[in-house]
């Protein structure tokens, strides 16, 4: 290792290993997105955001509905793409910003997203805040709050 400088960067990446890049990575890590509804896409491409249903599979005694509809069980497709409330809000973007907003599978759908990288980076920022603030609704953020 004679004459290589030490960086941290590069001692991070020799502890950390190779990890192979997801398709999804420039989409929520984008600058476009805010930190926090950031951290909010990675926990969603990994399954984890806590909804009722993932609570009651940990062992939770709650009720698994969904907050916002008491349609059916709270569960990251239904609160999203199911919910008559998250529908509502997802209209609202559709109409206002022509955002053509996801039905459903969101990823696939940031993927396919075209246009410039200001376009896209913009696109990715209004849904990742969209399901961010949905998701604050349900968790107790707006209306459990008031």
């Amino acid at each position: 290792m004679q004459g290589q400088e030490f960086s941290t960067a590069g001692c991070y990446e020799w502890l950390q290993g190779s990890k192979p890049k997801v398709p999804w990575a420039r989409l929520v890590w984008n600058a476009w997105v805010m930190p926090k509804h950031q951290f909010f896409g990675w926990l969603f491409a990994h399954g984890a955001l806590r909804t009722n249903d993932r609570l009651v599979q940990f062992g939770m005694d709650i009720d698994d509905s969904c907050f916002l509809c008491a349609q059916a069980s709270e569960g990251a497709n239904h609160l999203f793409f199911e919910c008559a409330y998250s529908k509502q809000v997802t209209c609202s973007i559709n109409q206002k910003l022509n955002c053509h907003f996801p039905e459903n599978q969101v990823l696939d759908w940031c993927l396919q997203r075209t246009g410039t990288k200001m376009q896209i980076g913009v696109q990715a920022a209004v849904v990742w805040g969209a399901m961010y603030h949905i998701w604050q609704e349900e968790t107790g953020a707006g209306l459990k709050g008031s």
